[in-house]
């Protein structure tokens, strides 16, 4: 992402001048924008080009506009959707127009539904109510945009992009953790992270005097189909099986696996098989037989077998961010928030990918009862020993050293990677380009605070201030301590 990281080391240095300064309350945005500062070491890798195509829609310096209208109708069975089941997965039709920089895009018959189903909020007013014309009482929902749910046709797309998910900052006073981590991803060459950017939201519901300005929001790539048929020189091929692992998805085999499809009547399933839905039976036993050799194979013939099936060294890696930037809501403590992708459909020949997704619980941003803190969390034991896929390729010497290595990396001052400086300084930069724009008609997040979630357990880490409670320092400092 550039985020004008030419602009950062002369942060750095009127950052570092405030670091003996006691936290203010709302805290701290930048008071003007950074100036121009010679470039630095260790960029981000650059892909080949058209490897990920779409690059006029996911450009990480725009911030582009969505203006998603409604007729009076469909607006209002969005919120009886929603009354009748919080968790619908139902979608409406709308029209969007996506706007960048005065040129748009319009897509009519575009699907939309809620999504995100553990922060589920209804788009406006109470329970029960419809749209109000002369007092609407907006709320940050989160939406899953399909331009294609009507019309599958690479007319209806958005410069072919088929699908995007709509996320509000609502858990992140800062609207910059998630953006970071993703930028931290590509920065550490993890091919497997999706694209995130800010965008804008306005929602216009027929009647209104004007639209309404939702907020500024995070656009984020889903991993779908698409996704993967976007990187299939990555992954070798794109028909093979897909899965979303959410709420408790441990990989550990039972005899009543809660595997399922989209519906769209909100069903929770703890593996939910997004792509080749009609061999649903098969991928059910690659899966199966993927977790039994987790749990119940020998620790060398496990070690042998997870080298053919699976690139260890990306995994691990992987899993290195996720550890650093203090993401708990993830797979080895609650198995959450990642996707498998087999890359054949054979039930023993495949390559495997671990697809990490969902950072806003991050850098500081921990609830009680699940992670006592994230910060200081011992990087080698920090989820449950139960889930076995990490835990188990921990045990192993040569794996423990690439994680160990690769923890260690992201700490090096010189890699320009987790380094606080760098990492306070470009977190200042996205509060910075978000501030402009996160005012809005909900009365919710009016502006950047380097605050944590109201809900978290520690709220006295910053991101943007180079102080004691940076969390940036605080957990390098405890990746070192633990990796001696």
């Amino acid at each position: 992402m550039n985020l004008r990281i030419t602009a950062i080391l002369i942060s750095i240095c009127v950052l570092a001048g405030s670091c003996r300064s006691k936290i203010e309350p709302d805290p701290i945005l930048p008071p003007e924008e950074p100036v121009e500062k010679p470039d630095i070491p260790a960029p981000k890798p650059e892909w080949p080009e058209g490897q990920y195509g779409k690059s006029y829609i996911w450009d990480e310096d725009a911030v582009p506009e969505f203006h998603i209208s409604f007729s009076e109708k469909q607006w209002n069975n969005l919120l009886a959707g929603y009354d009748k089941n919080p968790d619908v997965t139902a979608y409406f039709k709308c029209t969007a127009v996506f706007d960048k920089e005065g040129v748009r895009d319009t897509i009519a018959d575009t699907g939309i539904r809620l999504f995100d189903n553990a922060d589920a909020m209804r788009p406006e007013g109470t329970s029960g109510g419809k749209h109000n014309k002369d007092k609407a009482q907006w709320n940050m929902s989160n939406f899953e945009l399909n331009f294609t749910r009507y019309s599958d046709s690479e007319d209806h797309t958005l410069r072919k992009v088929r699908s995007v998910f709509l996320k509000s900052c609502y858990n992140d006073p800062s609207y910059a953790r998630e953006r970071y981590c993703y930028d931290l991803f590509e920065r550490f060459g993890i091919r497997t992270i999706g694209k995130n950017i800010y965008c804008r939201l306005n929602i216009y519901v027929e009647g209104d005097e004007a639209p309404a300005y939702i907020g500024l929001y995070q656009m984020i790539e889903p991993v779908d189909y698409s996704y993967i048929e976007d990187r299939a020189s990555l992954f070798g091929s794109a028909e093979g099986n897909l899965w979303k692992c959410s709420g408790g998805a441990s990989l550990i085999p039972t005899t009543s696996l809660a595997t399922g499809t989209d519906n769209g009547n909100g069903e929770d399933f703890q593996y939910l098989l997004v792509t080749n839905k009609d061999s649903k039976a098969a991928a059910i036993t690659q899966l199966n037989s993927f977790m039994k050799n987790i749990k119940s194979l020998k620790q060398d013939e496990f070690c042998s077998w997870i080298r053919k099936v699976c690139d260890v060294e990306l995994l691990l890696r992987t899993y290195a961010v996720n550890v650093a930037v203090g993401m708990w809501d993830d797979y080895w403590n609650r198995g959450n928030n990642y996707y498998l992708y087999f890359n054949s459909t054979s039930a023993d020949s495949y390559k495997v990918w671990f697809i990490p997704f969902d950072y806003e619980m991050s850098l500081g941003n921990s609830r009680a009862g699940i992670m006592s803190d994230p910060g200081r969390q011992n990087p080698y034991e920090w989820g449950k020993q139960g889930n076995p896929l990490i835990a188990r390729l921990l045990q192993d010497p040569e794996f423990r050293d690439i994680y160990r290595n690769a923890l260690l990396e992201l700490t090096l001052p010189e890699a320009y990677l987790f380094e606080p400086e760098m990492s306070t300084a470009i977190v200042n930069d996205l509060m910075y380009q978000a501030s402009f724009h996160a005012s809005n008609d909900t009365g919710i997040g009016k502006g950047t605070k380097d605050k944590t979630a109201p809900w978290s357990n520690h709220p006295e880490y910053r991101i943007s201030v180079p102080d004691a409670n940076n969390f940036f320092t605080v957990r390098s400092e405890a990746i070192r301590s633990y990796s001696e």
